[in-house]
């Protein structure tokens, strides 16, 4: 009796938790066959087939029957193949992208030290010309002062030689005027004198800067 109701009662205890421990059961070979089951189909629509506890540990275990092409480790092998080429692809991929952006840069950069000698270059150029206007421009500032320093000399010399014009003028009519003048005098005091056979020399009227002499 006791064996009957340990039956009965293993019975029940399946019964009632078959479906949970099959539902495990697909989630645990689900969790250590998904790398493998990329590279081999049957083992993934085995899986899905499966209805009971025994068809999912079918499904997990490697059929020997089946070539070796088929098997779970060439299963995993493919698959890790798979990722091994596209990982290397996603790295090839950046590794092009990282080769155009050193590439890039390196153009950049090359433009940027060309424009940069060009701009060097033309402020050479610019500080050269400034340099030969500066000096341009002091040589003529130069020139200037030396014409002003001149025009200077000049307009003294012409001042210094109209003052000395107009009082070597003023001297001369001051010494015409007295010589005249003394002229003047000498010839009345010979005009009163009496001359040859009783004539009288009679004085005429003397302008000083045009004298003149009549006889009676």
């Amino acid at each position: 009796m006791l064996e009957e109701a340990s039956a009965e009662t293993s019975e029940r205890i399946i019964a009632v938790l078959g479906p949970r421990l099959e539902a495990i059961s697909r989630l645990v070979v689900g969790l250590h066959l998904e790398p493998a089951i990329r590279g081999d189909r049957r083992a993934r629509s085995k899986l899905d087939a499966a209805k009971c506890l025994d068809e999912v540990i079918a499904a997990a275990v490697p059929d020997t029957q089946v070539g070796p092409d088929n098997s779970l480790d060439v299963a995993i092998l493919r698959a890790q193949v798979y990722a091994a080429k596209t990982a290397q692809a996603a790295a090839e991929r950046e590794h092009a992208k990282e080769v155009f952006r050193r590439e890039n840069a390196a153009a950049v950069t090359f433009s940027s030290m060309k424009e940069l000698a060009e701009t060097r270059r033309q402020l050479k150029i610019s500080k050269e010309i400034a340099a030969r206007y500066r000096h341009d421009a002091e040589t003529m500032s130069a020139v200037v002062e030396q014409h002003k320093e001149l025009y200077q000399r000049m307009e003294n010399r012409v001042k210094v030689a109209d003052v000395t014009g107009v009082t070597r003028t003023v001297a001369m009519r001051k010494r015409n005027a007295l010589t005249w003048a003394d002229a003047g005098r000498r010839c009345n005091s010979v005009c009163k004198r009496p001359g040859l056979h009783g004539r009288y020399w009679y004085p005429v009227p003397i302008d000083l800067h045009t004298p003149r002499l009549g006889v009676n």
